[in-house]
């Protein structure tokens, strides 16, 4: 298990550990969670990744779309609530 402040040390880590679940802040910084977890894919193609927020996410849903596509449960959740 490891924990990171920001998106390269989420990066980072990711290759390091190569973990079966990410859970990523949308809103990290130096690197937000959407790029970092573009980088993640390709060197943990085999991890789930999670995103979560406190931001409002009507700034983030056009971004978010190409990661929910296939995340049925996500895209009705966000449905929903925006």
């Amino acid at each position: 298990m490891g924990i990171v402040s920001d998106g390269l040390a989420a990066v980072q880590k990711a290759e390091e550990l190569h973990p079966d679940l990410i859970v990523l802040d949308i809103g990290l910084p130096t690197l937000n969670g959407i790029e970092a977890a573009r980088r993640i894919r390709k060197l943990s193609p085999q991890s789930k990744i999670i995103f979560l927020t406190k931001n409002p996410l009507p700034m983030w849903c056009g971004r978010l779309s190409i990661w929910v596509q296939r995340a049925t449960f996500l895209k009705h959740m966000l449905e929903a609530n925006y």
